[in-house]
């Protein structure tokens, strides 16, 4: 049986990417990284390091989605307020974690950095609630927050870091909470010239009963189609490709198609 479909929203916080200083990368690597695990990402979200603007953010996103992702702002400057801001949004007090502060010291040890104290006090605070989630590649751990249902995933800025904790700690976790673990993307290349002579040629097909999640007609000449499939159950995924490829197959002037897992 498949799951109910999970919304998401992605949020980027940082006022260098407001102002063009970096590229917003984390926002395009997570949205893919969401819709391969069959999670429909709704929003991507970016915003200053301004506190009213990431509270009323995250508290505006908790009501249209199901989960929310932020990079940015974990770090030891004044203007790293990720976690305060969270705090706020969903009405929870800031406490010392012990065990958050234990693995801030054990990754400072292990990178021979020297931490002030101010900064150790700072990047220890949490709401009780958070379920801290390890940073291997540099110090500062990410967070992950379940709030009235809803499920919020605190990640650092820095790709790298970024990349670690999503792939070690938050991939998996959605996996168990989504239950969808494979996805296949064909892409096919047409002898056609126009994209409304294909759109219409695809109506003749119904795309629900091959567990199409998405599909998009390119503007090329000859016209190329994206179609992703996602299911739980891999060999009932594979049997759905092989028959919508002969029922494109039936519509379509086809030059060839490429099967991406």
């Amino acid at each position: 049986m498949e799951g109910r479909k999970y919304t998401a929203a992605v949020v980027t916080i940082g006022t260098e990417l407001l102002r063009g200083l970096i590229e917003n990368t984390n926002a395009t690597w997570l949205c893919k990284q969401l819709t391969d695990l069959g999670i429909e990402v709704k929003r991507v979200v970016t915003v200053p390091d301004d506190m009213n603007e990431i509270v009323e953010t995250i508290r505006e996103l908790l009501r249209k989605v199901d989960i929310i992702v932020t990079t940015g702002g974990l770090g030891f400057t004044r203007d790293d307020i990720t976690v305060e801001a969270i705090a706020e949004a969903i009405q929870q007090p800031l406490h010392h974690r012990r065990d958050i502060e234990q693995m801030v010291l054990t990754r400072c040890r292990e990178l021979n950095y020297e931490i002030t104290q101010e900064a150790l006090v700072k990047v220890s605070r949490a709401p009780p609630t958070a379920q801290p989630l390890p940073n291997n590649t540099g110090i500062v751990p990410g967070l992950h927050i379940e709030h009235q249902g809803k499920h919020i995933y605190v990640l650092p800025g820095v790709p790298r870091e970024m990349k670690q904790i999503f792939q070690d700690h938050v991939k998996p976790h959605l996996q168990q909470l989504t239950e969808t673990k494979h996805t296949i993307e064909l892409i096919v290349h047409t002898r056609h010239r126009t994209e409304i002579e294909v759109e219409n040629k695809l109506k003749n097909i119904d795309m629900s009963r091959y567990h199409v999640t998405y599909i998009k007609i390119h503007p090329r000449q000859p016209v190329q189609i994206s179609i992703t499939l996602q299911h739980t159950d891999k060999q009932e995924l594979m049997k759905k490709v092989q028959e919508l490829q002969q029922e494109l197959g039936k519509v379509l002037n086809i030059e060839k198609i490429e099967i991406k897992t």
